[in-house]
């Protein structure tokens, strides 16, 4: 790794901005996520996130199709599919142009059932 004489290479965590830099990472992975494409303004991601779905209109699951795993109704693409694509970075434009048999509401669906997972107790 190549130094400049005299330069003393930062230490990660620390400076003026060290404390913003989760904050920042946590916004731009929000924009993205609700996005689609890279990284957008505050409206745009208002506007995504004023997007309602109810999961349980798109998502279903049947033992006679993919053996039972959740999957987008009238489709054969299982819920996790597309949130692997997600979770490996890709926009919602890339999943819509990867499976044009989808929209935006099918994917808001694959991550309103992903939180509704998430906030499920198991009662003891």
């Amino acid at each position: 790794m190549l130094q400049h004489v005299g330069a003393r290479p930062a230490e990660p965590g620390t400076g003026a901005d060290a404390q913003k830099r989760p904050l920042l990472r946590r916004s731009r992975f929000w924009a993205r996520l609700t996005a689609g494409v890279g990284l957008t303004t505050g409206r745009k991601i208002q506007k995504e996130k004023n997007m309602q779905v109810d999961w349980k209109e798109h998502i279903v699951s049947t033992t006679d199709v993919l053996r039972g795993k959740p999957r987008l109704k009238g489709t054969r693409i299982p819920v996790s599919l597309v949130l692997g694509y997600l979770a490996a970075g890709h926009t919602h434009a890339e999943i819509l142009q990867e499976f044009p048999d989808l929209s935006q509401e099918h994917i808001a669906a694959c991550l309103d059932y992903a939180r509704a997972l998430a906030e499920f107790e198991v009662a003891v």
